[in-house]
């Protein structure tokens, strides 16, 4: 698939959601009434742990390891954002963020490989519908999950120094479900998962959190989830240089203030 192909795909798929949501809002008789909408949106941080296999061009690397300690020494930028909108028929959408851009923040147990940059970013985009099931909400997920990944290694061998860097793109549906249950006056348990892959991009792609929310008042909450995000990806060329293997779950604790409005 060339890249202005591939491009052009993720450009349409990408505007699933907001097509979606122009849909909601458009067909609602009532589009000055505000208060049929539920506006969420969470800054959060994730001590983040990364685990998996890579390999890149002429490169193959293996057992990739970071731990949450070596990522924020190594940190060069990172970001992530939630962002979700629900209508009262009980149909949203909603967007998740993460990046981070590691310099020296990944080690290797290849035998020759001495230097491994990662940067990687993940968007979610979910069309969801919620139902409820007694005092607990359950939202039915679909969506597409977009990868920006860039590898560089580099390897020392008895004909001296070898250096691959590759740039992917991809795309995966999944689909997935979100429970949220009350379990005190001002406590909730949520639980998340989704599976991907589908045959489009990547072999195969989930995502898992679990924990609790704390709701500090009416307008403002306090998320305390563990959260892990897994991919296995490959991409075969005849050009060597341009071969990119990458199967990693990239993990840990999350911390995140949410603003409903």
């Amino acid at each position: 698939m060339s890249q202005e192909h591939h491009g052009k795909q993720s450009t349409h798929l990408l505007a699933l959601p907001a097509l979606a949501l122009s849909c909601l809002i458009g067909s609602s008789p009532s589009l000055a009434q505000v208060q049929e909408w539920t506006f969420e949106i969470q800054p959060y941080v994730m001590n983040t742990s990364l685990e998996g296999d890579a390999g890149v061009g002429h490169v193959d690397g293996d057992d990739l390891t970071s731990e949450s300690t070596d990522i924020l020494e190594a940190l060069k930028s990172g970001g992530m954002l939630h962002a979700e909108a629900i209508h009262e028929s009980g149909w949203g959408v909603a967007l998740d963020y993460g990046f981070m851009d590691l310099n020296n923040g990944v080690s290797s147990s290849a035998e020759g490989v001495r230097d491994v940059k990662l940067r990687q970013g993940v968007l979610q985009a979910d069309v969801m519908f919620r139902t409820m099931i007694g005092n607990s909400t359950l939202d039915y997920l679909g969506g597409i999950r977009w990868w920006d990944s860039s590898l560089e290694l580099e390897k020392t061998s008895e004909d001296g120094s070898i250096e691959s860097d590759v740039s992917e793109e991809w795309l995966d549906l999944y689909v997935g479900a979100r429970w949220i249950k009350p379990i005190g006056q001002d406590w909730h348990f949520l639980l998340r998962g989704d599976l991907g892959g589908f045959g489009l991009d990547a072999e195969m792609t989930s995502s898992f959190s679990t924990g609790i929310q704390y709701q500090l008042n009416e307008k403002l909450s306090l998320d305390l989830l563990y959260k892990g995000t897994w991919v296995e990806y490959e991409k075969e060329s005849s050009n060597k240089e341009e071969r990119y293997q990458y199967d990693a779950v990239t993990h840990g604790p999350v911390m995140g203030v949410k603003f409903k409005f």
